[in-house]
């Protein structure tokens, strides 16, 4: 579906030619770009969704196939197809890329970036371990969790990431990048708004999740409205998954 079956699907679902309820095209942008995200968020999970002790929301990021692939589109990985390996300077710094969005997984190339690995190891790719700020101090002095080219980790911080030991050089790293904003595009003819398709940006979510997104839209659109029927209906079809 493009932004303009979603919106003809939106009034649909309002009533909109007996009710006179719709929206402007300012607001359907505005509502699309907000739904966009909240998706992405559903999607990649929850923390709402988060039990004391169990911080596990319903659906988060690979929990199955199916999340995966609906997500498939913003999985970036660097050193792939998409471009070179993220570069770490001699300080141990490398630069958060500016699409950035979630973390999915580091990996070190012990054969490509050691260049004095000398008699190579039997394993070749190790995984670089993500800690928490609080626990970097205990682990770069630890006589045997210490940082090594085996057993490197790092830290997010606000535009970079600190690696240990500083000399890994590159790392291959996979994240999720930032959704680009939908945008229903028109042109005024005769006082009257026609969808221009050149100039609109689509959802890049797959086909079956356009419902889901169609009917989020509706539930917000119903909040805004004050439609209290509308609101229960697509609070349970939201439930259901349909």
């Amino acid at each position: 579906m493009n932004v303009q079956e979603i919106l003809n699907y939106v009034n649909f679902r309002l009533n909109k030619e007996q009710s006179g309820r719709s929206m402007t095209e300012d607001q359907y942008n505005l509502i699309l770009q907000v739904i966009n995200i909240e998706y992405m968020k559903w999607k990649y999970g929850l923390p709402e969704e988060y039990q004391p002790g169990s911080p596990i929301p319903r659906q988060f990021w690979e929990a199955t196939q199916k999340i995966t692939d609906d997500m498939r589109w913003a999985k970036v990985k660097m050193g792939g197809q998409e471009g070179g390996q993220m570069v770490i300077d001699v300080n141990g710094i490398a630069q958060i890329p500016s699409d950035y969005l979630h973390y999915s997984s580091i990996w070190f190339n012990y054969l490509k970036n050691n260049k004095e690995c000398g008699n190579p190891p039997s394993k070749k790719v190790y995984s670089v371990e993500v800690l928490f700020d609080a626990q970097v101090g205990d682990r770069i002095t630890h006589p045997v969790k210490g940082p090594t080219l085996k057993y490197p980790f790092c830290c997010f911080y606000n535009s970079y990431i600190e690696f240990w030991p500083k000399e890994l050089g590159a790392v291959e790293f996979t994240y999720i990048r930032v959704p680009r904003t939908p945008v229903y595009a028109y042109t005024v003819v005769n006082d009257e708004p026609v969808y221009n398709a050149a100039g609109s940006v689509q959802l890049e979510w797959p086909v079956d999740c356009h419902a889901d997104i169609a009917n989020l839209i509706v539930n917000l659109a119903s909040e805004n409205l004050r439609d209290q029927f509308m609101n229960q209906v697509s609070e349970q079809r939201k439930e259901r998954g349909i």
